[in-house]
Order: structure tokens, then C-alpha cells, then sequence
């Protein structure tokens, strides 16, 4: 499942808009995220098997593997723009230049809230597959 998601992440940032693209992605995963446990919960709550949830992921796992070769066709020429920014390893900051980047990060009202955010969700995820796991058969 990492692997999947570090491949498309990549994917993702060398497509033109890779911005846009990767904040979709995550959008998306997001959904899923969050709606998986509330369909698998009230498929549960209405009688049905749990491993019912299993087989509607696996039909939608079948109609990506039709439905993603076509969406990506001609990804190449999307990627045909270069790379604006430099790559990390020629940059010689220093330590002064860091820790005003780091200051400048922080005063972001954007970033620190969009973090705090992200903090948020990862630990209800964690906490709601705990919650899951422990459902009786």
C-alpha cells in the first residue's frame, strides 16, 4: 500500500499543474479515507457479511486497472515543462538561511494551520483502524 501511494505521488509531481495534481490525489485519498469506514460500518450495521466490503473494493479495483490506462495515455506530453526550481543538493544555505526559511514557514498562518490539520487527521485515521480491528465477527 506505501509503495502505491509513494509511486503515485511521484507520478503525480512530474505532471504539468503537479500542484494541483498531487493536492487532488490527496484529496481523493482523503475521501477514501474517510468514506471506507462509513461504508464498511453501515454495510455491517444493515446485516450484510463483512468481507462484503472486500468485494466492492476489489470491483472497484478492477475497473481502475480498465479505466487508468486510458486516463494516462498521453501523460508524456503533459510533463514536456521544465523544472523552475533548482534541486536542492546545489544549494549551499546556511545555517542563518534556514532558520529564517524555518521562521517564515512558522509565521504562515496557512501552513501552520493546514499542519495542525493534516496532525489531526492522521490520528483519527490511526485511531478509527484501531477502532475497526477490534469489531467481533
Amino acid at each position: 500500500m506505501a509503495m502505491n501511494l509513494a509511486i503515485c505521488q511521484v507520478f503525480c509531481a512530474n505532471l504539468a499543474n503537479n500542484t494541483a495534481m498531487v493536492g487532488a490525489y490527496g484529496g481523493a485519498y482523503g475521501i477514501g479515507g474517510i468514506a471506507g469506514p462509513l461504508i464498511a460500518t453501515s454495510l455491517i450495521s444493515h446485516g450484510s457479511v463483512w468481507s462484503r466490503f472486500y468485494t466492492i473494493e476489489l470491483g472497484l479495483a478492477a475497473l481502475n486497472f480498465f479505466i487508468i490506462p486510458w486516463a494516462f495515455w498521453n501523460y508524456e506530453s503533459e510533463s514536456d515543462h521544465e523544472q523552475i526550481l533548482p534541486h536542492p543538493a546545489s544549494e549551499q544555505s546556511s545555517s542563518t538561511q534556514r532558520m529564517w526559511s524555518l521562521k517564515e514557514l512558522l509565521s504562515d498562518r496557512t501552513t501552520v494551520l493546514g499542519s495542525l490539520f493534516i496532525f489531526a487527521y492522521q490520528g483519527s485515521e490511526v485511531c478509527g483502524s484501531k477502532e475497526y480491528s477490534q469489531i467481533p465477527n
